[in-house]
């Protein structure tokens, strides 16, 4: 499935990242808001927080590229 090879491609292996900072989570005094974990979550995935909903579907509708619906939703025209 494409939606599923676009994760893999764009997934890192360096999951200290997360760990670190669930690490900081739990033990810092001052915990921050919001954590970043690697340079794709910076650039890509909390920019395309502040799109509207409707761009985000376009975009990982794109990316996604067919999309297997469930049956009930397929044949909403009956």
């Amino acid at each position: 499935m494409k939606w599923n090879t676009f994760f893999h491609k764009t997934a890192t292996p360096h999951l200290h990242y997360v760990v670190d900072n669930y690490f900081h989570a739990i033990t810092a005094k001052f915990p921050r808001y919001r954590y970043r974990c690697g340079w794709m979550a910076l650039c890509f995935w909390i920019p395309i927080t502040y799109l509207p909903t409707g761009l985000q579907d376009y975009i990982f509708n794109k990316a996604a590229g067919k999309v297997n619906l469930p049956d009930d939703l397929r044949n909403k025209s009956d």
